[in-house]
């Protein structure tokens, strides 16, 4: 019965394995190596030895990683946020096991984020991205209402984004993150104005028609609002 040699490598410290392995009569074998709890971390190479030839097969790694045992999220009660001149957000960090972390230290970061024009914008130039960083507490719950105060006047679509940094119990310190759409008014207007060219029957009385405008009202949803005063 014909065999292959199975060898696997580190990439650094060289071979750290090897066996024969029977074929069976299609040619095919099946083998499992089990990797030691104190096996070296990084890139493992597998190689075959077919005939005095060898073939590098595969390769895999081998990282450490902890498992997390918290987890954490950051909501808005406000839906949608319009013009606001303060944003209550709630943290809530709790146990996958069930239960929150009571009275964990947390560190929150805001950062409002001012986008580029789109169709509704009104030209304004946008101010730099402004970052703040608070110090916040959980209740006994796990949980803790945050009010951004002081929110910059703005004039187009801004995104509001917030990053949590907390501690799991694994010694991680992990960060849960969120983004909050941020609207200068709830409806917005669009006027789309110019000249429609008109063909008559004969070309020589073609001519252009007085300009034409059209006003569109959305919602925050981007659906049209009917009945709006302007």
């Amino acid at each position: 019965m014909r065999s292959v040699r199975l060898s696997i490598d580190h990439r650094i410290l060289g071979e750290v394995h090897a066996e024969d392995i029977a074929l069976d009569a299609t040619g095919a074998a099946t083998s499992s190596f089990e990797i030691p709890d104190d096996a070296s971390l990084g890139q493992y190479h597998l190689k075959l030895r077919v005939d005095e030839t060898d073939l590098t097969s595969a390769e895999f790694r081998v990282e450490r990683f902890r498992v997390a045992s918290l987890r954490a999220e950051i909501t808005t009660p406000a839906d949608p946020i319009v013009a606001p001149a303060s944003i209550p957000l709630d943290l809530d960090v709790q146990h996958l096991a069930a239960g929150g972390t009571a009275n964990l230290p947390v560190t929150v970061r805001t950062t409002f984020h001012r986008w580029g024009h789109d169709d509704f914008a009104d030209g304004a130039e946008l101010p730099a991205r402004e970052t703040r960083t608070i110090r916040e507490t959980l209740d006994g719950t796990g949980k803790a209402r945050l009010v951004i105060q002081d929110v910059p006047e703005l004039r187009n679509f801004a995104s509001l984004q917030v990053e949590m940094d907390y501690r799991d119990d694994n010694g991680q310190i992990r960060t849960a993150s969120n983004w909050f759409d941020i609207w200068p008014a709830a409806l917005r207007l669009r006027i789309d104005g110019g000249y429609s060219a008109t063909l008559h029957a004969s070309p020589s009385t073609s001519g252009t028609s007085p300009p034409t405008v059209h006003i569109r009202a959305h919602d925050v949803a981007d659906s049209p609002v009917a009945g709006i005063a302007i």
